[in-house]
This record gives C-alpha cells, sequence and structure tokens, in this order.
C-alpha cells in the first residue's frame, strides 16, 4: 500500500507470509524513499515478524542514493536482521548508469563475521515503462537478499543466482 507523501516522498506499508513445512511466518514492514538534498534521497525500510521462524524477527535498512551526473547514480548503505539465532549486518552499496529507459546497475553486499567477511554481487538491468512500472533481471555471485531465499537454500554456503520481476502500477 503506497502513499504519496508529496513534499518528502512515497511511503510504503507492506505485508507477507510464507508457508515451509507447514508452518507459517508474517512479515509486517514499510519502505520510505524521503528526499534529502539536490539530486539525492534515502531509502529506509524497517520490518517486523512476530513468529520469526524463517525472516528475522525485526530488520532495518538504510541507504543513500546520490546522482553524481545526469546518468550516473551511487548509493552506500547499510543492513541489520536480527536472527532469533544471531544478528547480521550487512554493508552495502551501488553504481548505476541511465540510457534511455533502462538503468544498468551494479549492486554490491559486504557481510562482515568472524569467520571471515562475505563479499556478494548482482549485474542488474531494469527497463522502465512509467516512472513506477518497470521490468528487471539481475545476475550475481554470493548470498541472496533473505527476502528472495527459501528455506532449502539456507544449506547452500555461496552459490550463483539469477532472478527478475515485474514491478506495474495498475492505477
Amino acid at each position: 500500500l503506497q502513499f504519496k507523501l508529496s513534499t518528502v516522498g512515497p511511503l510504503i506499508l507492506r505485508a507477507s507470509t510464507t508457508s515451509r513445512y507447514e508452518a507459517r511466518d508474517y512479515q509486517y514492514g514499510f519502505e520510505f524513499y524521503p528526499r534529502l538534498w539536490s539530486r539525492a534521497y534515502a531509502f529506509v525500510e524497517g520490518a517486523y515478524s512476530p513468529q520469526h521462524r524463517y525472516l528475522p524477527e525485526t530488520s532495518w535498512l538504510a541507504e543513500v542514493y546520490q546522482a553524481v551526473s545526469s546518468r550516473w547514480d551511487l548509493s552506500l548503505g547499510y543492513r541489520r536482521m536480527n536472527f532469533t539465532s544471531r544478528a547480521v549486518n550487512i554493508l552495502l552499496g551501488s553504481v548505476g548508469y541511465y540510457f534511455g529507459r533502462y538503468i544498468a546497475f551494479f549492486r554490491w553486499y559486504l557481510t562482515p563475521d568472524s569467520e571471515g567477511d562475505a563479499f556478494s554481487w548482482t549485474l542488474n538491468l531494469r527497463r522502465y515503462f512509467s516512472d513506477s512500472s518497470s521490468l528487471f533481471a539481475a545476475y550475481g555471485r554470493g548470498s541472496k537478499p533473505f527476502h528472495v531465499v527459501s528455506i532449502e537454500d539456507y544449506s547452500v554456503v555461496r552459490s550463483w543466482v539469477f532472478f527478475a520481476g515485474l514491478d506495474w502500477t495498475i492505477r
């Protein structure tokens, strides 16, 4: 559910559910995209899972995007996921290039760990049909974001990943 807060930026409220091995998990959260300074905005996300069987009990993300020219932008951010067994901290960022109705971007994730740092990346291509409707595909190496993994993926330490999606505004 998206609210257009014209002076600040869009706010999205979301709810999701997953079912694994006859157990269900729910997650409630928000995404917020406030405007900051000239040609910059933030992506702020928070989520809560009451049962937290498969999803983190709480998680949050803060990332700042800055356009550095009419075609290039950069981002830097931090994600925290609080699972029952332990907390996970992720440093992340991206560099993107716009051409026509497309954006190509490289996204990286660094997860510091006592057993050694884990580095993951994806190459992404997105085609915009309007300001809010797009089609995307990504290919990468490493760990997938927790909201696109299944319980079976937890047994894989490092993997290649390909995913695609469609964001479309009806009205």
